[in-house]
């Protein structure tokens, strides 16, 4: 229920980030802090909640497909100490300059991209 209520929120919260965010004055420096922050605080709740989730869905299913529910890329990714490191960071840096929210999101998706092995299952 949490990962569906966070990955609702997050085009509502990116939209008014987006709105509040003056790249041409100043580079963005003067924009309010709140809607980046809001953002970036979503992506870390559905970040958890996405792992909380499948991490039940591991639990809740047979062998086989426990195994390849464990071994998606995204569930890796957000079990590593680096994402939990780099949110700490991201928070900071957003605090600091607001607009680095969509470069840290730009990034994360980027990242993402290039990673994923889209392995089609056999057993599904």
């Amino acid at each position: 229920m949490l990962w569906v209520l966070s990955l609702s929120m997050l085009p509502v919260l990116s939209a008014w980030a987006g709105r509040t965010i003056d790249f041409f004055h100043d580079f963005g420096l003067h924009s309010p802090k709140a809607p980046a922050l809001l953002f970036i605080m979503m992506i870390y709740l559905w970040g958890f909640a996405y792992t909380y989730m499948t991490k039940c869905f591991i639990e809740d299913n047979p062998k086989e497909k426990a195994e390849l529910i464990a071994q998606m890329e995204v569930y890796h990714y957000l079990r590593h100490p680096f994402w939990k490191i780099g949110m700490i960071v991201s928070f900071i840096l957003t605090f600091i300059y607001p607009p680095f929210v969509f470069i840290y999101t730009a990034g994360e998706m980027i990242f993402a991209t290039v990673r994923s092995q889209n392995k089609k299952s056999s057993t599904i």
